[in-house]
């Protein structure tokens, strides 16, 4: 997995967006998104891609040094979920490429050229580029590369198969605000036997 975070303009300030992506499908697996970058942040959308994938038996999680990453919330929810930390060197973005890329694309398919008026509009805006449309429709790179979904399907027993949270909300494109202010919320405590409305 490589992680990594970016801010986006909304009229009442700055929205900050952290995003975990999976390597093999290029599925964003994880994402938090608050008015300040902190190591909540980051740990957040960490959360999530824990949950959405159920707790790894080997997993290396790739960022840059900033201080989000290396602070001691963080590496401890590493620690603990036996996830191993991988850093670039400082200066270095060429070995978390996947991870631009998915921001420049979130920029200029979604963002370029809007003005939102709220944090709120901002949120709801990247849930709906993320959930409804980068994951389940969108091909990254090249018209001949396979959907981020698809890609998972295709995979004979994929270890996040047996995760039934994870079957639960496979198939969520049920872009709601709602569902965007309980935030992590959601994600981060067991499920009910109906989980959306």
């Amino acid at each position: 997995m490589v992680a990594d975070f970016t801010y986006l303009w909304t009229a009442e300030g700055w929205l900050d967006v952290a995003a975990v992506i999976e390597l093999f499908s290029r599925r964003v697996v994880g994402w938090s998104m608050s008015e300040a970058m902190t190591a909540q942040l980051v740990t957040d959308a960490l959360i999530m891609a824990i949950w959405r994938r159920g707790k790894p038996d080997a997993l290396l999680h790739h960022s840059d040094q900033g201080s989000q990453y290396t602070s001691e919330q963080f590496q401890r929810l590493m620690a603990d979920n036996g996830v191993t930390c991988s850093m670039s060197r400082s200066g270095n973005c060429w070995d978390n490429a996947a991870m631009e890329s998915f921001f420049s694309s979130l920029k200029t398919e979604r963002i370029a050229r809007k003005v939102y008026r709220s944090r709120d509009e901002a949120k709801a805006d990247v849930f709906d580029y993320i959930e409804c449309f980068y994951d389940p429709t969108r091909s990254p790179g090249s018209p001949t590369v396979i959907q981020p979904t698809e890609s998972e399907n295709l995979c004979p027993g994929p270890p996040w198969a047996e995760n039934t949270a994870y079957e639960r909300y496979a198939g969520l494109p049920t872009c709601r605000l709602a569902e965007v202010e309980r935030g992590l919320a959601a994600f981060t405590t067991a499920p009910s036997p109906n989980p959306l409305p």
